[in-house]
């Protein structure tokens, strides 16, 4: 079934205490669902009339929750709105859902999509689940891990149209410093990270604090404020967060979601970490240099404050370090996450089936099309003796799979060649979409249909593509599909780009990587 014969219902979690980063990141798998055809809707709590009325712009229909979060009255409003809209996916958001919840919301409905899994959430309650920052979590399985789109590219943020703190150069010295420690701050490292800067002598600094509504201290901060030789600037709306991130020179905030739309607009930035799950987010981009990581142990405060004031010190005068960790930020993030969802979505919708003899018509006009030819390494006319020759040879020969993709009326929609290696352990892809289905984004979900399809029936380690120079399109289709480029070949005398999808093996789950 096509995206545009579907509708999304998603439930996003908000409120005071939790702030609207949920529903805003749920905003952006709706709005990209849209533009891929599909109906969305979304069913939240308590976000501001703003927000409502951005979302209700993108032609999204938006319904309001007035229960406690997770409890019994809103999974029946919430069921109550599922019968209203009857929708094809169900998409639940929110660390107040319980996997009970989940299955309140969830039954009758075909497919459902997870955000951040509940750990008590069987692989069978759900159709995909997205982990941004991936978990060494022992109930994950190689039966249940197909499922998963594990990693920071399946990270949902919203792409700005201009982006400030990449278009100026950056400071030789910075000064403009923003400290965004989220939530009540029980420990009050809010506190403390101010006075770590207000301690460093000899640094002319700007400093803008923000904080959640329901921060715990804020009186301690404005007496600090008073009393502190530097430049402070308090602020208790989580909304001003990109418009001050992009006007500072580096920002200091807590390892949550947070820090992937910093990352996705190239900010460096320290995290400041106090939970298991904050310490493996921030272990994802510290391990690659896009990110300073300072564990706040609340057991040594003072060890603690020195060593931040340590890296703070370093960052202010290393130029050349915070654009390493800006570029850094932006190849673990690229913002591309929703339309990658999206596409996987999709690709559940599509199936893959092997090619038989009856398809030779609709293969022959694929390969034939001048469009394909003019991206191919042999761009002659393939004539239909040669081409019913070849496809004979290859519907006998387990090694070349050719699969075909239908749509809800059983009619292709294009194909895709699998070719493997005599080890099983690698395998070459290429897929073609119908000419009348171009610009929809298929080439992805056709590729992603076909890595599920090899990982689950074969042990094929690793996936490469191979596209002839300037062939913009299948690039796209590749990346999109959670490729990443490699050295360049040659191919029958031609330039070729080289794309590759690695599968970790299970004991690797914490690395980065997109699951199959």
């Amino acid at each position: 079934m096509p995206l545009s014969q579907t509708k999304l219902l998603i439930r996003a979690d908000a409120g005071p205490g939790i702030g609207v980063e949920h529903v805003r990141r749920m905003h952006t798998l709706a709005r990209t669902y849209r533009q891929r055809g599909g109906e969305a809707t979304m069913v939240v709590g308590d976000v501001p009339t703003s927000l409502l009325d951005k979302i209700e712009r993108d032609s999204i229909r938006v319904f309001r929750v007035l229960s406690p979060a997770g409890q019994q009255a809103d999974a029946t409003e919430t069921r109550e709105i599922i019968a209203l809209e009857r929708p094809h996916w169900l998409a639940i958001d929110g660390h107040r859902f319980s996997a009970d919840y989940h299955n309140r919301l969830a039954d009758g409905i075909a497919l459902r999509l997870v955000m951040n899994r509940p750990s008590d959430l069987p692989a069978n309650q759900f159709d995909l689940a997205v982990q941004p920052c991936p978990q060494n979590d022992p109930s994950i399985s190689w039966e249940t891990e197909r499922q998963l789109l594990v990693g920071p590219k399946f990270t949902l943020v919203d792409t700005p149209s201009k982006n400030n703190n990449q278009s100026r150069p950056p400071r030789r010295i910075a000064k403009k410093i923003l400290v965004a420690v989220a939530g009540p701050d029980p420990g009050n490292w809010t506190l403390r990270t101010l006075q770590a800067l207000s301690d460093l002598s000899g640094h002319k600094l700007s400093i803008d604090c923000l904080v959640s509504p329901n921060y715990d201290h804020f009186a301690e901060l404005e007496s600090f404020k008073q009393h502190s030789a530097k430049s402070i600037r308090l602020h208790r709306n989580m909304d001003r967060l990109l418009p001050l991130a992009d006007r500072a020179d580096f920002c200091i905030a807590q390892a949550d979601a947070t820090c992937f739309t910093l990352a996705q607009r190239g900010i460096p930035t320290i995290l400041v970490t106090n939970t298991s799950d904050q310490n493996a987010t921030a272990r994802l981009f510290h391990n690659v240099g896009a990110m300073h990581c300072v564990s706040l142990d609340t057991d040594a405060p003072a060890a603690q404050t020195s060593s931040l004031r340590k890296t703070i010190k370093q960052l202010i005068g290393d130029c050349e370090h915070r654009q390493s960790m800006s570029r850094a930020c932006q190849q673990l993030v690229d913002g591309l996450g929703a339309k990658r969802i999206v596409s996987r979505m999709a690709g559940v919708m599509h199936p893959l089936r092997p090619a038989t003899i009856d398809d030779a018509a609709w293969l022959y006009r694929w390969r034939n099309d001048p469009e394909v030819r003019s991206v191919a390494f042999d761009t002659e006319p393939i004539s239909w003796t040669d081409h019913e020759s070849w496809l004979q040879q290859h519907l006998g020969d387990p090694r070349h799979q050719i699969l075909i993709s239908e749509n809800t009326y059983g009619a292709p929609i294009g194909s895709v060649q699998v070719s493997l290696d005599r080890s099983n352990n690698e395998a070459m892809v290429n897929a073609i979409v119908d000419q009348h289905k171009r610009g929809r984004s298929l080439g992805s979900v056709l590729i992603n249909a076909a890595v599920d399809y090899l990982f689950s029936t074969t042990p094929t380690r690793r996936v490469i593509a191979k596209l002839r120079a300037g062939n913009t399109a299948g690039e796209r289709s590749f990346r999109l599909a959670g490729f990443t480029a490699i050295a360049p070949t040659i191919v029958r005398n031609v330039m070729a780009s080289q794309f590759e999808l690695v599968r970790q093996a299970g004991a690797d789950l914490g690395s980065i990587h997109r699951a199959a």
